[in-house]
């Protein structure tokens, strides 16, 4: 004779196969999670905000050999500053700048020995500076292009200031 079949899952059943669920869920998954990725327009602006540090930390080394010349240089590298902060965007951590330079985190640029030769390497730096974000401006997104064409300018600006006071 046999015996009836059971209507559905006994108790224990159920109990045994919440706990492997439940163990389950707290092993290690085969699979590596992923990982984060960065979208390609961060990596852009920080690299360029990497490029536009280096310009500032040149005014910064530069104030440092010549700090008679604070009056009409701070401004202008107070503004590199700014640009660093609006390409990072919001929350970003305020970069080494010419106000405050990072700890040894880069090697200080070289300045030559005349204050005429230190304004001159840097009309040649905002120059070369200012061509590079109108060619980056190129290829960017539109918000992107708009602010790295208004550092151009900027960088064109500079060059004719630092220009006129020679």
């Amino acid at each position: 004779m046999s015996r009836p079949a059971p209507a559905g899952p006994t108790r224990r059943d159920v109990l045994v196969g919440g706990a492997v669920l439940a163990l389950a869920g707290c092993l290690p998954a085969d699979q590596p999670e992923p990982r984060a990725t960065v979208p390609p327009e961060v990596r852009v602006r920080a690299r360029i905000a990497a490029e536009v540090s280096s310009l500032s930390l040149l005014y910064a080394a530069v104030l440092g050999r010549f700090p008679e010349a604070r009056p009409e240089l701070a401004t202008l590298a107070a503004e590199h500053d700014a640009h660093v902060l609006a390409l990072l965007g919001p929350g970003a951590r305020r970069p080494a700048t010419a106000t405050t330079p990072a700890p040894s985190a880069a090697p200080a640029p070289a300045v030559p020995d005349t204050l005429v030769q230190a304004r001159a390497a840097l009309v040649t730096a905002e120059r070369a500076a200012s061509r590079r974000r109108a060619r980056q401006a190129r290829r960017a997104t539109p918000a992107l292009a708009r602010l790295l064409a208004s550092i151009s300018a900027c960088g064109a600006a500079h060059v004719a200031l630092l220009e006129q006071d020679a």
